[in-house]
């Protein structure tokens, strides 16, 4: 997916958190340009990033799911292979993320 696709998908005013970020990352985001500047940022340690084993699940709210999926890629400066299990929960405001 590209940044601007991605951007399409959320809006104007999202919030991003990761309460788990290491230093010197931030633990929240808030605004599009905002989180388009930080996940190029991100995008760029590392090469070759893939997506796999989405999961979606559906909440009591229709505005709320969770998103669990697996990624990874191959680190820039230490040629090492990165593996991250996710776990998000989405807002949506309409057709947008919006938290």
């Amino acid at each position: 997916m590209t940044a601007e696709a991605y951007g399409n998908l959320i809006t104007e005013d999202v919030v991003h958190e990761y309460p788990y970020a290491p230093v010197p990352f931030a633990n929240r985001i808030e605004g599009r340009d905002a989180v388009m500047a930080h996940l190029v940022n991100v995008t760029r340690l590392a090469s070759n990033w893939n997506f796999t084993d989405i999961t979606f699940s559906a909440t009591s709210d229709p505005n709320t799911i969770f998103v669990e999926f697996e990624g990874g890629g191959l680190v820039t400066a230490t040629g090492k292979a990165y593996h991250q299990v996710y776990s998000a929960r989405l807002t949506m405001r309409g057709e947008q993320i919006a938290h």
